[in-house]
């Protein structure tokens, strides 16, 4: 990857970063520059894996600590390859959860979110995250990602469908959130009410 690619994608990761902690919703403390180890899951075929560009968890409306969630960021000017890489990323949500089902006989109740500033399906883009849409990307897969043998589970596919976030950013997204200082007082207000 060229190093001028690599620091727009850098400097995309700290900005969903920033804005997803803007929330009050995410604790993200792992991304692919500082923590590869940590942002990485594996396929069902052995010996690939995955590495995100960000890992946390979700937090409820208390506070309280919710799934894990691994995060892929697009920082975009254009829809460029994103239909092929989107698919590609629904194809690897379902192969990861399988993986981590197989290996611990749970399912590991991961959410997965595409974070673009491009949107990349016109009308059809409301669209993307479905069912249906996983299922078809499943089934096209890469062997590399799903064995050639893998027969779909139906139930994985609808858990992992409900598991999706696709997220446009837009450009003023900043003006949206609580900066940093905002979220020290809401903390500790927070606190106080405890």
């Amino acid at each position: 990857m060229p190093e001028a690619e690599q620091e727009t994608g850098r400097e995309g990761v700290k900005r969903v970063k920033r804005l997803l902690d803007g929330t009050m919703r995410f604790q993200l403390p792992y991304d692919a520059y500082e923590n590869p180890e940590r942002v990485v899951l594996p396929m069902l075929s052995d010996g690939e894996r995955k590495f995100y560009d960000l890992k946390g968890v979700c937090l409820d409306e208390g506070g309280q600590v919710g799934p894990e969630i691994y995060i892929e960021s697009k920082a975009v000017s254009d829809a460029g390859q994103q239909g092929a890489e989107f698919k590609e990323f629904l194809a690897r949500a379902y192969s990861a959860t399988m993986r981590v089902k197989g290996d611990n006989g749970l399912d590991p109740k991961h959410e997965f979110m595409w974070a673009t500033t491009c949107p990349w399906k016109g009308s059809g883009f409301r669209k993307v995250a479905t069912r249906a849409e996983l299922l078809d990307a499943v089934k096209t897969a890469d062997h590399k990602i799903i064995p050639k043998d893998h027969n779909v589970d139906e139930s994985v596919v609808e858990a992992v469908a409900d598991r999706l976030w696709v997220w446009v950013i837009a450009e003023r997204h900043e003006e949206m959130i609580l900066g940093r200082e905002m979220r020290a007082w809401v903390a500790a207000k927070l606190q106080e009410a405890a």
